[in-house]
């Protein structure tokens, strides 16, 4: 059974106005008033407006208008169906901007995200659904169906993943949206800090904060995840508990009040640890406190830390507000079955205080606003999962909720199995989940993923079991195929190895070489910059003095390379060692780390020049490289 709005269909994307770039609910209720003063003046161009959109309308005189009557009006100018779900979705847009900092992918991946949603859109995917209902007026709280036969423009598709990432739209998503510098990036106060703190170099620090005093801000400022010395001081303690990190604390907290933080904090985050809990509550975490976007540290958890221990951690010592999913988090089965009756239809009151995920955060997972059955059964499912809750599975699998439910476009064992969480993929193949059904994100049935896992040179421990679990081929065979497989292939070479080689054409050309040499490689990979600059970053150079040794050739646009310069011998042995070492760290394509690395391990004297005149060692940066390289 559906609850979604079944009247009339969405309005076509001609007949609606776009949002505000950033909406704003008191702006609408003024404009609301304002149009009703027009239509009790009797203004042409305001009942003109509203007998387009308010056909029921048609009869009344100017004076009988009621302020229902032009708030109706403007939702459906938007495209809502009616005022309330106007305020609902501000409200939630509202509620999301207080959630956290904004994270967001380049403006070419968002490109290719919009476009994605269109094209998929167009294939029926039933995850698109839940993108657009959430995020588009014209789609807000209408059924699949409503959704699956309406036009989806690309607009319509680029206010949905603006608004994924929490911003109120595309626009302000762009302009807020800063290019990537990996030089900035790696050298703001706070890297350098950051740096220092992981080195114990408290002298640094104390320079730093000197130099900086805006480092000391304790306060969040309503962000729970923006990046202070303060919460990397803590996180770096929660997860060393070492005398080097409480010694960093230590010193912290004599220069600052840490409460705020901690608090933000207790807010959880994915792959937390009890332990780690218990240490914020320790510090003065205060369990009872409510975030700005109206949620509790409870309900936080219970979606952010994929960890039933957090969650009953954090519940022994508050009082649970009263809903569906909150009551599967804590694993409470008894309370499921009011939630659900043994017909597998959801009661009303697990309609009550449902969760937005956009605002507890993290995961692309948006918040459909009138769900059918099994769409709502499902928010309550994929928390029990998330925190290891089988009792309640048991309950809804027994009321009959489908095992393999895909409407987010991954079913539960495709999760579990993605997560190497063997118990649970023990637990889901048991009950009848099938291990064949292709899903989206990736386009692969879960014993193709345990597959790829197992062959994963990063793979965890619990490769293996997984892969037995969903009947997967045996190990053997596959490392055959894929032994057979890679010698077959030519290693693939990443897009920033082949710029930074062409950086490196231009330097060499500039200096009035034939070929390539190895500190004119050195060269183009500084000015790609990216995890080249991040791993000397971490092997403590001076950036500011590295940067300004940098060569940068002419602009490649307004200079023809020659076809036939290539590299010297010295780096084409460098080359072959970078390929070698990729090889033999089963990788599957050739990156600037591994360029990196063989051109260290060589370290011609021009480049050792460098990287001495930054403050920087061999020794210190091939070990950087090889930490990432793990």
């Amino acid at each position: 059974m559906s609850r979604a709005h079944e009247g009339l269909p969405p309005d076509s994307p001609a007949d609606v106005r776009a949002l505000p770039a950033r909406p704003n609910l008191e702006f609408e209720r003024k404009q609301a008033r304002k149009l009703l003063r027009h239509l009790h003046d009797g203004d042409a161009e305001a009942l003109s407006r509203i007998r387009a959109k308010h056909r029921a309308s048609s009869g009344k005189t100017p004076d009988e208008f009621q302020l229902s009557d032009a708030q109706f009006a403007i939702a459906r100018e938007y495209g809502f169906t009616s005022w309330p779900r106007l305020v609902e979705y501000f409200e939630a847009l509202q509620r999301q901007e207080l959630s956290g900092p904004r994270e967001s992918n380049s403006p070419s991946q968002n490109e290719a995200w919009a476009r994605t949603i269109v094209a998929e859109h167009r294939d029926k995917r039933p995850w698109t659904v839940q993108f657009l209902t959430a995020y588009v007026p014209r789609f807000h709280g209408r059924s699949a169906d409503q959704v699956f036969s309406s036009e989806v423009t690309l607009e319509d598709a680029k206010l949905a993943t603006a608004r994924m990432h929490r911003y109120p739209s595309w626009e302000v998503m762009l302009a807020e949206t800063k290019p990537y510098d990996s030089w900035a990036e790696h050298d703001t106060p706070l890297a350098r800090a950051s740096r220092a703190m992981r080195a114990g170099d408290l002298n640094m620090m104390a320079r730093l904060v000197e130099e900086h005093p805006e480092l000391l801000r304790a306060g969040e400022q309503e962000h729970p995840r923006s990046e202070t010395l303060a919460r990397q001081v803590l996180l770096f303690d929660l997860r060393s508990a070492s005398t080097e990190s409480r010694r960093v604390y230590e010193w912290l907290r004599e220069r600052i009040d840490l409460r705020e933080t901690v608090n933000w904090m207790q807010l959880g985050y994915m792959g937390m640890t009890a332990e780690e809990m218990q240490r914020l509550l320790d510090l003065g975490a205060d369990p009872t406190w409510v975030a700005p976007n109206g949620y509790s540290v409870l309900e936080h958890v219970i979606w952010r830390c994929w960890n039933g221990d957090v969650v009953d951690l954090v519940a022994s010592r508050v009082q649970p507000r009263q809903a569906f999913w909150i009551a599967a988090g804590l694993g409470d089965a008894e309370a499921i079955k009011r939630y659900v009756d043994e017909r597998g239809v959801p009661t009303e009151a697990a309609r009550q205080n449902r969760p937005d995920f956009t605002a507890l955060g993290y995961m692309p997972m948006p918040t459909n606003p009138v769900p059918d059955d099994h769409g709502l059964i499902w928010e309550a499912f994929l928390v029990a999962v998330f925190n290891r809750r089988f009792a309640v599975l048991d309950v809804l699998l027994d009321r009959g909720f489908p095992i393999d439910y895909a409407g987010w476009g991954s079913t539960a064992l495709h999760l579990a199995v993605g997560n190497g969480w063997v118990e649970m993929v023990e637990y889901l193949v048991r009950r009848g989940a099938d291990v064949n059904l292709k899903g989206w994100r990736p386009h692969l049935s879960p014993r193709e993923v345990a597959e790829q896992r197992f062959l994963n040179p990063h793979g965890a421990s619990s490769a293996e079991r997984i892969l037995e679990l969903v009947g997967g081929r045996d190990p053997e065979t596959l490392r055959r195929l894929r032994d057979e497989r890679k010698q077959k292939r030519v290693l693939p070479t990443a897009r920033n190895v082949e710029t930074a080689f062409e950086h490196a054409k231009l330097d060499a050309r500039e200096h009035g070489l034939a070929a390539v040499s190895a500190e004119n490689m050195f060269n183009g990979l500084l000015r790609d910059a990216g995890l080249t600059v991040a791993v000397l970053a971490q092997a403590g150079l001076d950036l500011a003095k590295l940067h300004s040794q940098v060569r940068y050739g002419p602009d490649s646009v307004l200079v023809k390379l020659p076809d036939e310069m290539t590299a010297n011998p010295e780096l084409s042995a460098i080359l072959l060692d970078a390929r070698a070492l990729a090889e033999e760290k089963n990788h599957e394509i050739l990156n600037s780390v591994h360029v990196m690395h063989a051109l260290m391990r060589r370290a011609p004297a021009p480049v050792m020049r460098i990287i001495e005149l930054a403050g920087g060692t061999k020794e210190k940066v091939l070990a950087s490289i090889e930490q990432l390289l793990k």
